[in-house]
């Protein structure tokens, strides 16, 4: 937005579209010594009415005449945009802070793959005393469940279906304080809620509380007997897991109001008796249209996979949807895997024809797919700054 001031010759009055304002004689050389490019600093005296604020620049005072609504003891930044016939200010408002920056800050340098937080609880479990028993037969595994309960979310890729990656959305944990936030209980089986009760447990176990979290006083007598080593060893894994769905919630914001919406979870899966996840990301784009290129603007959908198996190696999907209009490409990294790929590519490309899709493209490429796809980070003045 702007604000003009005009530049009269010394002892003169100048006419602004805000109607006759006398200038005075050192208010006048003030202005004359400025240059386009240049930023001042500015305090609103008073408003005399709207659109007319008295304002005072380096002991100078003046009237000026804009449409950018402003109160007395406004401090401005301003920015001389040109001098001449009118002297032209605008104003440069301080950009809003990002709110996804301050949780990357923490977030990124503690995340921990879902694949590697499964893989590390099924090995720590198995160095957990046997549980004991107490009361009239009853055993005292809660910790044991919480963990059990955790590795029970892997799902095998030959029984996966649509209905399944739905509901690993709903509980991957993103939605956890949306739901809380509008009075309601967490979905049931949320991940972020339950690693947050194991994190409450083993810390109470170790003695070791989050310093930003507020201590409990709970009995824990079973867990207190846990082997230290272990049990900080587990602390640190679900500190990690806990920091990976922070990163995935800031990655699913949007940076501005109508920018593109998208979800990114993991997705845990058991595959040859190995604890895994495959990395998800569903955007739903801001405009329709064109072809669907994961790269292209325009279209409805874009789902992006990544995961990386011993036999197959590292390997990126992009899926595009617009309309009944879909195309995906296959990135791989290991030597053979295209090959395999490229042989299943009909069965696919069948089994979405029969879902009514109409298939535009399908192939596999050998190497890494490009950044947006294999680095589906959210924009950040934290993340692209570079040493």
């Amino acid at each position: 937005m702007k604000i003009d001031s005009p530049v009269p010759a010394a002892g003169t009055a100048a006419t602004t579209r805000a109607g006759t304002a006398p200038v005075p004689r050192d208010a006048t050389a003030l202005l004359l010594a400025l240059r386009p490019g240049q930023l001042v600093d500015a305090k609103v005296l008073a408003v005399p009415r709207a659109g007319l604020a008295r304002l005072a620049i380096a002991g100078a005072e003046l009237l000026a005449a804009g449409r950018v609504p402003l109160r007395p003891g406004d401090d401005l930044k301003l920015a001389v945009m040109r001098t001449s016939p009118t002297l032209e200010l605008r104003v440069q408002r301080a950009e809003a802070p990002d709110p996804r920056a301050e949780i990357l800050r923490a977030a990124l340098p503690r995340e921990r793959p879902l694949g590697d937080t499964l893989r590390s609880v099924e090995t720590l479990m198995a160095r957990l005393p046997a549980p004991r028993q107490s009361g009239a037969g009853e055993t005292s595994t809660t910790l044991r469940d919480l963990l059990a309960a955790l590795l029970g979310r892997s799902q095998k890729p030959g029984e996966l279906s649509a209905e399944a990656v739905q509901q690993a959305l709903r509980r991957s944990g993103l939605f956890l304080e949306p739901r809380l936030n509008r009075g309601g209980p967490p979905e049931p089986g949320d991940l972020k809620a339950g690693l947050l009760e194991l994190l409450r447990r083993l810390e109470l176990a170790t003695g070791s509380p989050d310093p930003r979290a507020a201590r409990s006083t709970a009995p824990t007598p079973a867990e207190a007997e846990l082997p230290r080593g272990p049990a900080e060893q587990l602390l640190g894994v679900i500190r990690g897991a806990l920091a990976r769905i922070q990163t995935q919630q800031a990655a699913s914001l949007p940076a501005e109001q109508g920018a593109q919406q998208s979800w990114q979870f993991d997705l845990p899966i058991q595959h040859q008796g190995r604890q895994d996840a495959v990395q998800i990301r569903i955007r739903r784009e801001a405009r329709r249209g064109g072809r669907p290129e994961a790269t292209e603007p325009g279209q409805a959908w874009t789902l992006a996979l990544h995961f990386d198996l011993p036999e197959t190696g590292a390997i990126d999907v992009s899926l595009g949807l617009a309309g009944d209009a879909v195309a995906g490409t296959f990135w791989c990294t290991q030597a053979g895997t295209q090959a395999r790929i490229d042989a299943a590519l009909p069965a696919l490309r069948d089994a979405l024809k029969l879902a009514g899709l109409t298939v535009e493209t399908l192939s596999a490429r050998p190497g890494s797919a490009p950044e947006p796809v294999r680095a589906p980070r959210p924009g950040t003045a934290l993340v692209d700054a570079q040493a």
